[in-house]
């Protein structure tokens, strides 16, 4: 923001259009009064606390809701707030539970908060607060965990989000604006700002910096810990940065969430976050390679994703490094290659390249060999000096067979060492093949993207590239050892295989079994690859129970739960994704999966860190009992596994639809269940229903296979014609 705009904005009063901030319902901004801010690093996870005090300097009271943004590494887990002199407390609740105390809480006067799980907020923490008195001040406790992103030269930097130190600009116009004024409005008076810092780590603390403010650093405990207290020339018109670097910055670090007994069962255990930033500053960005690009043209792809494919391809073809050889492939039933080896990358080839791509058109078949197109391309001798980055350009709702999905896997898992290749897929749509895909992109050492709700091609399109292109260290494996008698569950099970520059890779390990009287309980973390064609291993050994081993941090605790969520919620989506069972299955279907979301909402409660299923509400803490109240309504978190049910009930004809609700099959609509209930005749009523319908779709699939065999006859008879004459 210009500091024009920001002195327009403080003259004239106009509320800020962003959503961020402690503002009314209408979205005009509070008065800020005081900040104070204690931050808490232990190795790259920062553990954060901000008191916020506000104002209402209005003649009347103002309702008001505060919000800021979250992404994959913040996890807000703590709001609480004073306003009108009641204590406001936070906690989650699955929907059902936390609609009910909402309303209970309006009936009875009393201040609620409410976090917006639905669609538009995705990566928004939105709390809806009640009134501010006229004249009064609101303080606010916020308290969230972040993982800190890794500089090139190895420093860890912490940034303090803009919604929790607003910016200042005087009505002369004389302060600079920060980069990020855009997520908060500018505060039009000075307000006290305040801010406290400890650093730790298990490897020693080489300096904390900060290029927007002076730093008071002093280090403690042969530098494993460094106190920082900001100096008093701090201004409020850019961001409030840390930047922190250890002795050994690209080293293993082990971060302990020691287990709560009393806690809920999720915090029972001994959690160790396990991380690894491998140091690639020496490896360039590849100018070289061997680039193949695999595109199904069968008719699944007809439309809009053949449109988006040839977008990708066009864009991947015009961004190849110079000093590369490339191919394109198309595949349905046959295999057709713009060349019968790679060829070097120049204009000539290239405008050879947009010709094939242009005449490309979607086939007449529904098949799509893709195990005949990967072998076609694993077959061909490597080229050299240049490491072969496969692209697939596929449907992603092909369905196949545990044959072909076989055939598949194994293929990659064997050719992709034998030919050091690497496998990156592009997917048009999310459905049967998903977990295949992804699967693939696992084994082949690269990544897997989806257009899902009609995203934009291009970003994913121009991130996988870029992606294949940095150094990377490929066959990563990680092996933790633990004493006997103790069980680890790793987060996520399957961690990833290769980690390229700027990755970060991070495995949390459950460890329970731990006796009261233990004293100690050595472990061992080895880590293993190839970078460059070159074995690499690090090791780390510690003792959990040791403080001069392992650094204690109980954010650790909260970004293991979020991470657990995430797997969770992924998992329900490729379910339905992999399964999407015939009509007379769908009942035992949405059983496993109402089951799966109740482990979802049941670990979002315990944990207090939100999910699609849960949100936050807040009531004061007298000790007000939850009460029933159907009458509130909420708008759903859209999901997959939503979409994909909802559609059966487009499918039905009005009076179908009416028997099965007065069966109570279906809940009436607007029901917050989408789910079957356990009805015995639910099998026979949908299979009655769509049996005719499903024998008209195999009729005509019999009709298409007939037409398709006469096609092929005649383009026969007329090939051996051609052959005589």
């Amino acid at each position: 923001m210009s500091t024009r705009k920001s002195e327009t904005i403080a003259k004239r009063d106009v509320p800020d259009k962003s959503p961020f901030g402690f503002k009314s319902i209408k979205g005009e901004p509070f008065q800020i009064k005081s900040v104070k801010v204690d931050v808490n690093i232990v190795g790259h996870v920062a553990e954060v606390t901000s008191c916020l005090t506000y104002c209402n300097e209005g003649k009347t009271p103002v309702s008001s809701v505060f919000t800021m943004p979250e992404d994959e590494n913040n996890t807000a887990y703590q709001l609480e707030a004073d306003i009108g002199g009641q204590h406001i407390v936070t906690s989650v609740q699955r929907k059902p539970e936390a609609h009910l105390t909402k309303e209970d809480a309006i009936n009875h006067g009393t201040a609620a908060m409410i976090y917006k799980g639905d669609k538009s907020s995705d990566g928004v923490f939105s709390c809806m607060l009640g009134d501010v008195p006229a004249k009064s001040e609101a303080s606010l406790v916020l308290k969230y965990v972040t993982e800190l992103p890794q500089e090139p030269d190895g420093q860890l930097r912490f940034t303090l989000p803009t919604v929790l130190n607003p910016r200042y600009s005087s009505d002369k116009g004389d302060k600079k604006a920060g980069k990020n004024d855009k997520n908060v409005a500018p505060s039009k008076v000075p307000y006290k700002f305040s801010m406290t810092a400890t650093v730790k780590a298990y490897h020693k603390v080489t300096s904390v910096t900060s290029e927007t403010v002076k730093l008071n650093v002093t280090f403690e405990e042969d530098n494993k810990i460094a106190k920082v207290v900001i100096g008093d020339d701090f201004k409020f018109d850019r961001d409030m940065q840390l930047c922190v670097l250890y002795e050994k910055p690209y080293s293993p670090q082990v971060i302990l969430g020691n287990r709560n007994p009393k806690s809920e069962e999720v915090y029972k255990k001994d959690i160790c976050m396990l991380s690894f930033q491998p140091d690639l500053r020496k490896v360039s960005i590849a100018t070289n390679g061997e680039y193949v690009f695999i595109i199904e043209i069968s008719g699944k792809m007809e439309g809009t994703k053949m449109e988006n494919a040839k977008k990708a391809l066009q864009l991947f073809l015009r961004s190849l490094p110079a000093d590369c050889f490339f191919n394109v492939i198309s595949y349905a039933t046959k295999v057709n290659s713009l060349f019968r080896n790679s060829n070097k990358y120049t204009e000539k080839t290239l405008k050879e390249a947009f010709i094939f791509l242009e005449k490309m058109k979607t086939d007449i078949t529904y098949n799509a060999d893709i195990f005949k197109a990967l072998d076609h391309i694993y077959g061909k001798k490597p080229i050299s000096g240049h490491p072969r980055k496969v692209f697939l350009l596929t449907d992603g709702k092909t369905k196949y067979n545990a044959k072909i999905t076989s055939q598949v896997t194994d293929l990659v898992k064997k050719q992709g060492q034998k030919t050091n290749s690497r496998i990156f897929i592009l997917a048009m749509d999310y459905g049967y093949s998903t977990v295949l895909l992804k699967d693939v992109a696992h084994i082949g050492f690269g990544r897997a993207e989806f257009i899902k709700d009609n995203e934009r091609v291009q970003p994913k399109a121009i991130a996988l590239l870029k992606y294949s292109m940095q150094p990377a260290i490929t066959y990563v494996e990680v092996k933790l050892d633990i004493p006997s008698g103790l069980t680890v569950d790793l987060i996520p099970e399957k961690p990833q295989n290769v980690i390229s520059a700027g990755e970060r890779l991070v495995i949390f390990a459950a460890i329970q079994g731990m006796k009261e009287n233990t004293t100690n309980a050595p472990c061992k973390v080895t880590l293993k690859g190839v970078q460059d064609g070159k074995a690499l291993t690090h090791s780390m050994t510690f003792d959990i129970l040791k403080s001069d081993d392992v650094t204690v941090s109980a954010a650790v605790r909260h970004l293991a739960t979020k991470a657990q969520i995430k797997l969770l919620e992924d998992q329900e989506e490729e379910f339905v994704a992999l399964h999407n069972p015939e009509i007379p299955q769908w009942v035992e279907f949405c059983s496993d999966i109402s089951s799966l979301r109740q482990k979802i909402k049941s670990l979002s409660c315990q944990s207090n860190i939100i999910s699609k299923y849960t949100f936050y509400t807040a009531l004061n803490d007298k000790g007000d009992n939850v009460v029933k109240d159907p009458g509130l309504k909420f708008s759903k978190v859209p999901t997959l596994t939503d979409i994909f049910i909802c559609e059966l009930k487009v499918k039905l004809d009005i009076h179908f639809k009416a028997n099965l609700i007065a069966g109570g099959l279906f809940d009436e609509p607007g029901g917050d269940d989408l789910f079957f209930n356990d009805k015995g005749d639910v099998e026979g009523i949908l299979a009655n229903k769509f049996k005719e319908q499903k024998e008209e779709e195999e009729r005509s699939a019999e009709k298409f296979t007939e037409q398709k065999e006469e096609e092929e006859e005649k383009s026969a008879e007329k090939l051996k014609v051609l052959k005589v004459l």
